[in-house]
């Protein structure tokens, strides 16, 4: 495909580029941002309510340090939110902008190089194309030649000054999505700073949880037992009258020993209230450390995963940003030669006898499809991200 060719058609860089936008990596990422503004912990109450930790106990320093991390979290999370997902939709808009103002455009240059033959002369785009190429060629071309190079150079400029504008804003969204991949692994960096030393404090390798946890372990151990021991205890009441069915001597057999069961059942029943009681007592002082780490642990390896995630995205948005800085230097170079005082030949890569602006015009149609469903997606927060995503995400087609 020649330069003129690819100037007109769409970018294939950028079909990739906003195709990234309707990937499940994409939609997972705008979860996570939302999860980390409205559901993680930036306040003492937030984190109390999240680990069950009773406003009576107090608050760890390292607790009060996580609130921060993730209060910092939020920030990056929210600029996602607030800046670079608009942005992604200004993006998409632009193509769908563009794809427009390609088409009427090209209908205009149709319609010019048409006229150039003359109205009495009623031949095909193609054949026009190749009589203005020819004439373009001359050191007098006609003066139908030169308004039609006029207008080819109105047009273009027209369709250079969007493409510039897209160019800056893609330029834009490319920069804040590198500094948003910067900030989470900063983020990351932070939690994985404290991690093992959290783990050693507040998580299974703590000595204080590992005590908890044996004594937890031990404790249902007993209880087991106490279990069975109830159980034999009430099968021996409820089995009672069978013996009691015994002629003369049943009574005497039984009579002590079902009081005797019945009193060590009563025993048997208290030390399980004890024991139960004992072991709520230790889950309570157990479940917010083991809590917290689970939450901290989150917030270490989801920034990670979703640095990714972002990492995997950036070279995408900047294919787009780049089709858009290509296709303005393209435009620009084109104006400039229809411009040209000295009325230069356009040959080789401007040579317009074999542009196919019909073509060019579906190119611009389809990758405004792909745009346009992107627009018409709404992310909304949601327990279950597939229902989310459903009908928006690219499946992979099966060989």
């Amino acid at each position: 495909m020649g330069k003129l060719e690819k100037t007109f058609d769409a970018n294939p860089d950028l079909k990739i580029g906003v195709g990234v936008l309707l990937q499940k990596e994409w939609l997972d990422l705008s979860a996570f941002t939302d999860n980390a503004i409205y559901f993680k912990p930036i306040t003492e109450e937030m984190l109390r309510l999240e680990i069950d930790l009773k406003a009576d106990k107090p608050l760890p320093p390292e607790f009060k340090e996580t609130i921060e991390k993730y209060k910092r979290l939020k920030g990056y999370c929210e600029t996602f939110e607030n800046v670079i997902l608009p942005g992604t939709r200004e993006l998409a808009n632009g193509v769908v902008q563009y794809s427009r103002t390609a088409e009427a455009t090209y209908d205009a240059l149709i319609k010019a190089i048409k006229a150039s033959q003359g109205p009495s002369v009623d031949i095909g785009l193609g054949a026009a194309l190749i009589e203005l190429s020819r004439q373009w060629k001359l050191s007098h071309p006609s003066e139908p030649a030169i308004q039609a190079r006029r207008d080819f150079a109105k047009y273009v400029g027209i369709l250079m000054k969007d493409a510039e504008k897209r160019a800056g804003a893609a330029s834009i969204l490319h920069g804040q999505i590198v500094t948003f991949h910067q900030n989470l692994r900063l983020s990351y960096a932070e939690f994985g700073r404290d991690s093992a030393a959290y783990k050693g404090k507040f998580g299974e390798i703590s000595p204080k949880v590992k005590k908890l946890q044996a004594g937890l372990d031990l404790l249902q151990k007993e209880l087991d037992g106490l279990r069975v021991e109830e159980d034999q205890k009430v099968l021996l009441l409820e089995t009672a009258p069978v013996y009691l069915a015994i002629p003369l001597i049943g009574y005497l057999i039984m009579s002590g020993v079902l009081l005797g069961a019945g009193i060590h059942l009563g025993v048997i029943r208290k030390r399980i209230a004890e024991k139960v009681e004992e072991a709520s007592g230790l889950a309570k002082e157990l479940g917010p450390l083991q809590s917290f780490m689970a939450l901290y642990q989150y917030g270490e390896t989801s920034t990670l995963k979703t640095a990714d995630e972002v990492k995997a995205v950036l070279p995408l948005v900047e294919k787009i940003k780049n089709a858009w800085s290509d296709l303005t230097s393209d435009l620009k170079e084109l104006r400039d030669v229809l411009t040209d005082a000295s009325g230069g030949s356009l040959t080789g890569d401007w040579d317009v006898a074999t542009l196919k602006l019909d073509i060019a015009k579906a190119t611009w149609q389809d990758l405004k499809g792909a745009s346009e469903r992107y627009l018409r997606y709404q992310l909304k927060r949601a327990d279950d991200v597939e229902e989310a995503m459903k009908g928006v995400v690219v499946k992979e087609k099966v060989a």
